[in-house]
């Protein structure tokens, strides 16, 4: 019997769970830095570490933060982080901090977190905590489960 099953793929790469408990699946894939979270990731006119478009297109289809009444992206404040810049949002919040806040959000440039794809996180849910592995380095780095992206 294998200790391990596969239970998904996305994009042809396999994804197994690990006989146990709890419950735990391991998959071998590329990499992406996300940036979303950082109270510096979006800008006007791409002034951020991300590009604006990557966030959507402020004002018509806005994704990268919360919005204000006319669906555009809420600036940081003066006593913010990054005064005048984006919102950036995440998945998973501090709800103690409303919503135009960049602290109710993951910043990445401080937590390690790591993105799943929509209907492909296989009963993972925000905050739990997982281990990633450079396989050619050795590397490694314990990160939560902080968003979620596209399928």
């Amino acid at each position: 019997m294998s200790d391990l099953k596969e239970i998904d793929r996305v994009d042809g790469v396999p994804i197994f769970s690990v006989t146990g408990t709890p419950f735990s699946f391991v998959y071998k894939s590329g990499f992406t830095i996300d940036a979303d979270g950082s109270p510096n990731c979006y800008g006007p006119d791409n002034s951020g570490l991300d590009w604006t478009a990557n966030g959507g297109t402020p004002g018509d289809d806005w994704w990268g933060g919360p919005v204000d009444g006319q669906g555009m992206p809420c600036i940081q404040k003066i006593y913010d982080p990054t005064p005048g810049f984006y919102v950036s949002g995440t998945a998973l919040i501090d709800a103690s901090f409303p919503e135009a806040s960049p602290y109710r959000y993951l910043d990445s440039e401080s937590i390690p977190f790591f993105v799943l794809p929509g209907t492909h996180g296989n009963g993972a849910k925000l905050g739990d905590v997982g281990l990633v592995l450079n396989t050619k380095t050795g590397d490694n780095c314990y990160a939560v489960y902080g968003d979620v992206g596209p399928d």
